[in-house]
């Protein structure tokens, strides 16, 4: 997405294959594990540009 409306130039890219791998392997994590804590966050975009944004929920959506 930051490629996409280009403002992160400091990151690489990461091609679809490995993201669909990383989400394959993912584990969700859980108390027995030792964590004294599990958090789950809601992610909540805000945006200041409603182009941004629908490209944002668009690229999001399809996957």
């Amino acid at each position: 997405f930051r490629h996409m409306i280009g403002t992160d130039k400091a990151h690489k890219d990461v091609n679809e294959i490995v993201i669909l791998g990383a989400n394959k392997r993912y584990i969700k994590p859980s108390m027995d594990e030792g964590f004294s804590e599990i958090v789950m966050v809601n992610m909540q975009p805000t945006f200041d540009d409603a182009n941004v944004e629908q490209l944002y929920y668009q690229y999001i959506l399809d996957k």
